[in-house]
């Protein structure tokens, strides 16, 4: 490709099974996570991203993800000059939600959602949590002895 060309935008169609299989490739790595999380508080340059992630990856590195990323529809490269700026398309996020998830509610049962146990020392429907909402009982206000210490 000649310097300063747009590359070919790869289409993917909307809503079959490979744009899944592209995107649960795409959210498979931590790192591509990572900058999905950022790129949602804002658009960032390739370069800003390198540098705003924990693994400081090298400017190609970073464009090796946004590679997998934009393939699967969620991330949008536009230039402005020389800077390339990376923007969140979420629509692809939102479809897979949709589409994937929606096929698992009917699995649970809507009454066990709401399911609470009563605490049989207290008589309270605490779900069997302590009263500062942590499974670890309640030593009320007692602190645990640490031995060896």
């Amino acid at each position: 490709m000649r310097r300063g060309a747009e590359p070919k935008r790869r289409r993917v169609a909307g809503g079959g099974p490979t744009d899944h299989a592209l995107l649960w490739r795409a959210l498979a790595s931590p790192v591509r996570r990572r900058i999905l999380r950022l790129l949602a508080l804002r658009p960032h340059t390739t370069s800003e991203l390198g540098v705003a992630l924990p693994e400081r990856l090298s400017r190609f590195a970073v464009m090796q993800h946004l590679a997998v990323l934009e393939g699967a529809g969620v991330v949008v490269s536009v230039r402005h000059g020389r800077a390339r700026y990376n923007h969140l398309n979420p629509t692809p996020l939102h479809r897979l939600a949709h589409t994937w998830f929606r096929r698992f509610e009917r699995l649970v049962p809507p009454p066990l959602l709401r399911f609470k146990r009563s605490d049989p020392q207290r008589g309270s429907p605490t779900g069997g949590l302590s009263r500062s909402g942590s499974c670890i009982p309640d030593l009320g206000g007692a602190r645990p002895t640490h031995h060896g210490r």
